[in-house]
């Protein structure tokens, strides 16, 4: 009597660890319904406000291996995980991600704006311009589209069409600082230059704490001759962003235009600190050093500039000419324009 008890505890067992075994894999293998997909989307969204990306990648990766009940949510899970690639530099990740969602669901604007937004960041712009076309055709009345292809011209070169898709926004939309800039930078590039800086002064005065503007505003002003309103626009966009080397470089060279040579060389360092690979920042430093007479620091800066070009050649006979009397390097101008006309 017992052995048959034995018997069936161990039959029971058996059945109740199976139905668990089998339980738990279709549970693992069910698609996510709509509601189980918004919340762990929202999961995901939380840690994405607080810059988890790693963690929200997880997330839609969990989602996505385990499959969606429908198109639509299975679409947006690759859409919103494309958009965490972007976010982090993963670009080829995001545009597969983003194709992926466009090939399950392909009438869908704010898809095509992503795809834009990846191929701009990779650089393909005409293929940007054929998205954010799409876009445009899917939701003609979104303002945001027409900024984005207004920006895609000007990278293209199209300076008209940009300032087209930029009069179009400001007849809806007066005070939309995004298509003054783009006024403003076509208009720069186009050499109008007294045109540009009447939009980018608008600009500037609808939103006056946006760095772009004043660094545009500084270049404009810079072409105009205006150096001194040149330096203070640099200054405020450093003021707002202590990161960007390009706007120390910038006013690094004004400050040498006006003869102010140590602001100069205190500019380029910090640039170089920010990019110490930039090499033009070398042949900057290294020319100012030359103006103030500092022949060793203007040698080393020289010396750095052509070692990191790569050319032994050059170097050495760079360290023949200069190495021996520091004070030649008075003529380093001609050496330089021999030898990178």
């Amino acid at each position: 009597m017992i052995k048959k008890i034995k018997i069936l505890l161990l039959k029971s067992l058996f059945t109740a660890l199976f139905l668990f075994i089998i339980t738990t894999n279709i549970n693992a293998q069910m698609p996510l319904t709509y509601n189980e997909a918004q919340r762990l989307s929202n999961l995901a969204f939380l840690e994405i406000r607080s810059e988890n990306y790693e963690a929200a990648l997880g997330i839609f990766n969990r989602a996505i291996s385990q499959g969606f009940l429908n198109r639509e949510s299975e679409a947006n899970f690759y859409y919103y995980r494309s958009q965490v690639h972007l976010e982090i530099n993963r670009i080829q990740y995001a545009l597969s991600d983003i194709l992926h969602s466009i090939s399950l669901f392909n009438n869908f604007a704010p898809y095509y704006k992503h795809l834009a937004a990846t191929y701009d960041r990779m650089e393909r712009y005409f293929d940007a311009l054929q998205a954010i076309n799409v876009a445009i055709i899917l939701d003609s009345q979104k303002i945001e589209y027409y900024w984005i292809r207004s920006l895609v011209y000007s990278k293209l070169q199209e300076y008209e069409r940009a300032i087209e898709d930029a009069n179009y926004i400001l007849q809806l939309e007066p005070n939309h600082r995004g298509a003054l800039n783009s006024k403003a930078f076509c208009y720069w590039r186009l050499q109008n230059l007294n045109e540009a800086l009447i939009y980018i002064n608008q600009a500037i005065n609808i939103m006056p704490d946006n760095r772009v503007d004043y660094r545009l505003r500084g270049g404009i002003n810079r072409d105009l001759g205006n150096y001194e309103n040149a330096i203070n626009d640099f200054t405020h966009a450093i003021e707002l962003n202590i990161n960007d080397a390009s706007v120390y470089r910038e006013r690094g060279l004004l400050f040498r235009r006006a003869g102010r040579h140590q602001a100069a060389i205190n500019d380029f360092t910090l640039a170089l600190q920010l990019e110490p690979n930039n090499l033009l920042l070398y042949k900057h430093r290294s020319e100012t050093y030359i103006i103030t007479g500092n022949y060793r620091a203007a040698y080393d800066d020289l010396n750095e500039f052509i070692r990191r070009i790569g050319d032994e050649r050059l170097q050495r006979e760079f360290q023949e000419l200069f190495a021996p009397d520091l004070e030649q390097l008075i003529h380093l101008k001609e050496f330089l324009e021999t030898r990178f006309p």
